[in-house]
């Protein structure tokens, strides 16, 4: 009975203002939601809402009923009641975009939405999908440790005998020994995950005894330290650094290539190509500078040359903070005798100490030994601080006078009497090669 009366009511409430008029033509209006079976109603202030269908099936509606003040309401078992509003302007398919009923947490409502959706033909084709792409992915897991595995026995055949060649270390395989040194080894190694030669890497080992020294441990940490802080195309990059079964580790960019030390030739370099292996070192050391990181180390050996041609330097153990302009509490050189500044012998450093040994190195290169080559370390370290370099054209008469200029200065004895900064060496330099 109350829906009837509604029923009256509304078609009194439609007509009679409008009995003057002829009857409009119906529209046909499809009226959308989500869940797509919502049940339609119409609902007028003060009336019952009356059923005019389920959603997304097109609905005779008489123009007359879209009045302001009228709702459409949407209802579906397990969802909230949905109320849009009714204007007269509405197109074919209202509203745009659909509305949306919002899930009902209790149990009840829960299981009518799982009917819901259980009950749709693109449920059952995505479950499908889903699990065939998961039988599918299981499968070629299985392939992929397969392929891994012989992967991995194909690189151990014919790796040199060593006590980490071909053992697995921080997700990394390491194969054959790069380099060795007195504190640490350096293997080339793949990631385990993909076992591809695109990916290598080089991983370097700290030697596990002195790993197990507190000194030792904060060298390594503070090598770490830098070279995160440190980015520049000729400084090497770290990708990683842990510890593992008591082995301290760094992995870094593979290079491949040679050391500087490999370049230096008994009649020396020509001075142009010298000075264009060389300058962007003055970079590279410019900018550990601006962080405050003085290298001490700086040698042959520790300049990488990439078989590109790109000048990477390597080893920062050593390096310490501009701020701490002593070595060790007692004093102790650190660095290597050939190369180390004047005040490194007695303990101090300073970023005038790197461009010190810079010029040794350039000096080394030009002529094809550095300018003091005593036997004894001792003596070696001590005859820098009382007495000069020995002229660079006395070895290489054809080097300008300007180059001889600008790398006699970086070896001056007093850290006063040289460059201010890196930047400063590298423009003197750099303006030889340009006024060629």
């Amino acid at each position: 009975m109350g829906r009837l009366r509604g029923m009256v009511l509304l078609l009194l409430a439609l007509i009679g203002p409008a009995a003057a008029q002829p009857p409009a033509d119906p529209r046909w209006i499809v009226f959308q939601c989500a869940p797509s079976d919502a049940e339609v109603f119409l609902q007028n202030p003060g009336l019952d809402p009356i059923r005019l269908g389920r959603a997304h099936v097109p609905v005779a509606v008489d123009p007359r009923w879209l009045q302001e003040g009228s709702r459409l309401l949407f209802r579906r078992d397990g969802w909230r009641d949905g109320v849009v509003e009714l204007r007269p302007t509405v197109g074919d398919r209202f509203p745009d975009p659909p509305a949306r009923l919002e899930p009902l947490p209790d149990p009840a409502s829960r299981l009518a939405q799982l009917g819901y959706y259980l009950a749709r033909p693109v449920s059952w084709l995505g479950i499908a999908a889903g699990a065939g792409l998961g039988l599918w992915l299981w499968r070629s897991r299985g392939r992929r440790r397969s392929d891994l595995e012989k992967r991995r026995q194909e690189l151990a055949v014919g790796l040199p005998r060593d006590p980490l060649s071909g053992s697995s270390l921080g997700g990394y395989l390491l194969l054959e020994r790069l380099a060795s040194g007195g504190t640490s080894t350096v293997y080339r190694a793949l990631p385990e995950l993909t076992l591809e030669a695109g990916d290598e890497v080089a991983v370097k080992v700290m030697d596990r005894a002195l790993g197990a020294e507190p000194a030792y441990r904060l060298r390594w940490k503070r090598e770490v330290e830098i070279c995160s802080r440190l980015c520049h195309p000729n400084l090497v990059r770290i990708h990683a650094a842990a510890e593992e079964d008591g082995l301290l580790f760094l992995v870094m960019e593979r290079l491949t290539g040679s050391t500087l030390e490999d370049r230096i030739v008994p009649e020396g370099l020509p001075w142009q190509e010298a000075l264009a292996t060389m300058l962007p070192a003055f970079d590279a050391l410019a900018l550990a500078h601006r962080h405050g990181v003085v290298h001490r180390d700086i040698k042959p050996q520790n300049f990488f040359i990439t078989r590109e041609g790109c000048l990477k330097l390597l080893d920062f153990g050593v390096a310490r903070g501009e701020e701490q302009t002593q070595a060790t509490a007692t004093g102790v050189a650190v660095g290597s005798p050939t190369y180390m500044a004047p005040e490194q012998v007695n303990g101090s450093f300073g970023p005038h100490s790197d461009q010190y040994a810079l010029g040794i190195v350039l000096y080394e290169l030009l002529t094809g030994s550095p300018p003091f080559t005593q036997a004894d370390p001792v003596e070696l370290a001590l005859v820098r601080t009382r007495k000069p370099a020995p002229p660079l054209r006395g070895r290489k008469p054809d080097l300008p006078p300007s180059v001889e200029s600008a790398i006699m200065r970086m070896l001056a004895r007093l850290p006063a009497k040289r460059y201010a900064t890196m930047e400063e060496a590298r423009d003197a330099l750099g303006s030889c090669i340009q006024g060629l």
